[in-house]
C-alpha cells in the first residue's frame, strides 16, 4: 500500500492494529535517537568550547595578548584598526587551527559548535597554516598540538 492509500486508510479508521504498533514504536526510537543526537551535540560543543579556551591560553602570550582579548572577537571600526585587536584575531585563529587538528572535526562541524561559518574557520585555518614558516610560531603549535592531544612534551 502506498504512503498514501495507508494515509486515507487511517483516517478512515481501517489500519492495521499490527502496523500502527510498528509505526508508533519507529516513532518513540527516533525521538530517542535524536535526543541522544542532541545531547552528544551538546557535549562535543562544551568540549570544542572549552578546548579552544584552552588553546587559546597556550596561544596569547605569543601574540602579546591576554586569552580573554584571545577569545574576544568583538568588531568594530575603531577596534579592528588596533594592532592589540590583531593581534587577538591572530590568537583567535590559530586556536580554531589547534582545537581542528587536535579533534580532527570537519571544519563545518567546527564552524558549528563554535556558532562560525565553515567559511570563517577554513580562513582561519589557512592564515595559520600560511603562518607556520614563521619557526617560532610553528613551535609554539607543534607544543600545543602535542598538549591539547595529551601528549608528553
Amino acid at each position: 500500500m502506498s504512503a498514501f492509500g495507508y494515509r486515507k486508510a487511517l483516517a478512515a479508521g481501517r489500519a492495521r492494529p499490527a502496523t500502527l504498533a510498528r509505526l508508533t514504536a519507529a516513532l518513540a526510537a527516533a525521538r530517542r535517537r535524536a535526543g541522544r543526537a542532541g545531547a552528544e551535540a551538546e557535549a562535543m560543543r562544551a568540549r570544542v568550547v572549552a578546548l579552544r579556551a584552552g588553546a587559546a591560553a597556550l596561544v596569547a602570550a605569543h601574540y602579546g595578548v591576554t586569552p580573554a582579548e584571545a577569545l574576544d572577537g568583538a568588531q568594530g571600526e575603531e577596534r579592528t584598526g588596533c594592532a592589540r585587536w590583531r593581534a587577538g584575531a591572530h590568537a583567535r585563529q590559530a586556536a580554531i587551527y589547534l582545537v581542528h587538528v587536535t579533534l580532527g572535526l570537519s571544519q563545518a562541524d567546527l564552524g558549528r559548535a563554535l556558532g562560525l561559518s565553515r567559511v570563517a574557520v577554513c580562513l582561519a585555518c589557512r592564515a595559520v597554516e600560511d603562518r607556520r614558516d614563521d619557526p617560532a610560531l610553528d613551535r609554539l603549535l607543534a607544543g600545543a598540538e602535542r598538549l591539547l592531544k595529551g601528549e608528553t612534551p
